[in-house]
């Protein structure tokens, strides 16, 4: 075992979900969250066990999602990305769903990682593929279209305030 998967129950029934690289159980470790700190710790256990750092890393991903989905507001992950990823979901304006990782939008629209985040909108400004394919006159491919207008970043601390979003 190379490290494990904890979780941490607060007194307010919130939970914590976090990887430590260890070989054994820490009983002292009790997490590292920011939203964490703030609260009365009441117990820390481990869920999971990982022999290489790509194993515990998708393992962290997969509780802590489980986690949010399950827990709501009482899952203290701000974090959406296990191991000090993105901060951010991408969130489609009609449907209302919702995901942590671009991948997901990747394989929906059968384009690369890079192209998503090309021509996800930005709030404020158009993507620079966009700006150079109105210099030449060309028009929006559909999944670009769907890309640029149908989909937004929001902050995971956003999100959190906003309930009917479905993150898978």
């Amino acid at each position: 075992m190379i490290g494990y998967i904890y979780v941490t129950i607060t007194d307010d029934g919130c939970y914590y979900i976090g990887q430590h690289k260890r070989k054994s159980f820490d009983k002292s470790y009790k997490g590292s969250g920011k939203l964490l700190s703030e609260k009365c710790i009441v117990e820390c256990r481990m869920i999971d066990q990982a022999d290489t750092i790509e194993d515990l890393q998708e393992k962290e991903k997969y509780w802590i999602h489980r986690c949010a989905s399950k827990m709501g507001e009482k899952c203290l992950n701000i974090d959406a990305r296990a191991s000090g990823g993105s901060q951010l979901v991408y969130v489609h304006l009609k449907t209302k769903n919702a995901f942590y990782d671009v991948t997901v939008l990747a394989d929906r629209y059968k384009v690369s990682v890079s192209t998503v985040y090309r021509w996800i909108n930005r709030f404020d400004s158009e993507p620079k593929a966009w700006s150079n394919a109105k210099e030449r006159g060309k028009k929006l491919k559909k999944y670009q279209r769907e890309l640029m207008y149908d989909w937004v970043l929001m902050s995971m601390n956003d999100y959190f305030k906003v309930k009917d979003f479905n993150i898978k």
